[in-house]
Order: structure tokens, then sequence, then C-alpha cells
């Protein structure tokens, strides 16, 4: 994410092609795990939720994963709740 004036990135969204134990090339994923992260003094204005939604728009767009992952340290507040924002819910702690 960078901003408009194209001079300051914000932040950044990524979507890692997985299987059942870990990262693979695209053509052997049957999942997906999405990773985000925003500079701190950006962070409150729904700019994660906003392109986080756009990238699972093109994950549901390529018809490959059966499911989508995001992975968080449950202390990090701020990005557990952008996770259930979209609709994500806890399935393991570790």
């Amino acid at each position: 994410m960078i901003a408009r004036d194209d001079r300051k990135i914000l932040g950044e969204l990524s979507l890692f092609p997985r299987d059942a134990n870990d990262r693979v090339p695209f053509a052997d994923a049957d999942r997906a795990e999405m990773g985000y992260w925003i500079r701190s003094d950006e962070a409150g204005r729904g700019l994660v939720t906003e392109a986080a939604r756009a990238v699972l728009d093109v994950a549901a767009a390529t018809g490959k994963f059966s499911h989508l992952e995001i992975r968080c340290d449950p202390r990090n507040v701020p990005s557990n709740a952008v996770a259930q924002r979209l609709g994500f819910v806890l399935a393991s702690r570790f």
C-alpha cells in the first residue's frame, strides 16, 4: 500500500499459496495464507481491512483455494480485529 502521492509506503498485504503443510508453488496450492502489516502512524484508518477485502476478492477469483488463512499473534489485537471484520474465525492457537 502506497500513499496516493507515491511518497510513503503505508503497509503491505501478501497472499501466499499453501498446502496442508507449508508454503508451496502456486500450481501446488489448495489454500492460501494472507498476511498484512501497516505503519503504526497509519493504523486505525481501515486501510488494512479495505485492502484485505480486495485481496480476498482476488483469491476467490482464482477459483483455486479451498480456504484462506490469516496467522497472527493472539496478542496483536488490531490484527485480530481485521480478521474478525473480514469474517474469519479462530481455528487454532499455537
